[in-house]
């Protein structure tokens, strides 16, 4: 079993949240209630993946992962595009755990592009059902710490062995602000032939901040997905 699958099986159980449609700018379009439900079948060799949302449902099953998809240790992950074209669409999902004795969350970005401009965001918050829902309000940028420094893991596309390096993070930087303590971060336009990244921040705690991100080089390829946990400065 490879250490990818491993880190994926990390996202087994029932996640119980919503399918949140956003504009670019983060004002919301829609919600609906959803249920994404990853089962381990073959002594966790395959994995049946259900997704409902409002009425519809759809299943799939799967015993690898794709080329587009790289998963972390704790269980983060990215899928999307592994290629940019200016014309046509892209797009990413980025996937962030929070897991303590007590709590089993996830929040989830989906970012869709057409000919290099943001169409829309898809913001998906889910927990356990045993575990308390995350926090639906905003982050506001007056009462949270304006420093923030920790650890960042990347993984490569290519496979090459992960690198850890120190991480630091300011509200200088902030992106679009978004429900559900999230901060979407990206270009748009996407420039051509610079490298570029789509991140996700999302306060987990007063105290803990995750950002992932997915990098593309000055091609448009997908190179590596990184999470920093981060603490205050």
């Amino acid at each position: 079993m490879s250490s990818q699958w491993q880190y994926l099986l990390n996202n087994l159980g029932a996640w119980q949240g919503h399918f949140i449609k956003l504009s670019p700018h983060g004002e919301e379009r829609s919600r609906q209630p959803s249920c994404t439900t990853l089962e381990g079948l073959d002594n966790n060799q395959t994995i049946r993946q259900t997704v409902q949302v409002g009425d519809q449902v759809r299943v799939w099953q799967y015993s690898h992962l794709a080329r587009s998809v790289l998963v972390l240790p704790n269980g983060a992950f990215s899928q999307g595009s592994t290629q940019y074209t200016p014309v046509g669409e892209f797009g990413a999902e980025l996937g962030l755990m929070h897991r303590t004795a007590a709590i089993a969350q996830r929040l989830r970005l989906v970012l869709l592009f057409q000919r290099g401009e943001l169409q829309e965001i898809t913001l998906i918050p889910e927990h356990l059902p045993d575990s308390p829902q995350i926090i639906p309000n905003p982050i506001h940028p007056q009462t949270i710490p304006k420093a923030w420094q920790g650890e960042s893991f990347t993984v490569y596309a290519d496979w090459r062995s992960p690198t850890t390096e120190i991480s630091q993070w300011d509200l200088s930087n902030l992106g679009v602000v978004l429900p559900y303590q999230a901060i979407a971060q990206f270009p748009n336009p996407i420039p051509q032939r610079s490298p570029f990244s789509l991140s996700v921040f999302w306060l987990a705690q007063p105290d803990l901040l995750y950002q992932l991100s997915r990098h593309y080089d000055q091609r448009g390829g997908w190179t590596a997905l990184t999470l920093c946990t981060l603490r205050p400065r």
